[in-house]
């Protein structure tokens, strides 16, 4: 049996336009995005959350920035070390994940 990771859920915004939710594991709501125009947008949006979740790095911006023991953050892995050209081809490949596209794809079920 395959266990999810979590989830990505595109929403109409009561006002207009989309947002996303970020769901985890559990079905808890991690996140949930600002207002997009289009659909388009709103996967664009989910694409950069994609990346920076992937590579970004953690900066407390929090008044105390004292890291307690027991709230250390720690990487459930190691992250992989590549090459700079390794690097380069992956970054490409993730700009342009659908290069007949041009743009992030919709699920059927988040195109209704």
């Amino acid at each position: 049996m395959t266990t999810m990771s979590g989830h990505f859920e595109l929403i109409s915004a009561p006002d207009g336009g989309y947002r996303f939710r970020l769901i985890g594991k559990a079905g808890e709501l991690v996140a949930i995005s600002l207002k997009y125009p289009t659909k388009r947008a709103a996967a664009q949006g989910i694409a950069l959350v994609r990346e920076i979740a992937g590579t970004g790095l953690i900066r407390d911006m929090s008044s105390s920035r004292r890291i307690e023991p027991s709230h250390r953050i720690r990487p459930s892995q190691p992250a992989p070390v590549h090459s700079g050209a390794a690097l380069l081809r992956m970054r490409a490949a993730h700009n342009n994940p659908h290069p007949e596209h041009g743009q992030p794809q919709l699920s059927s079920a988040a195109r209704r």
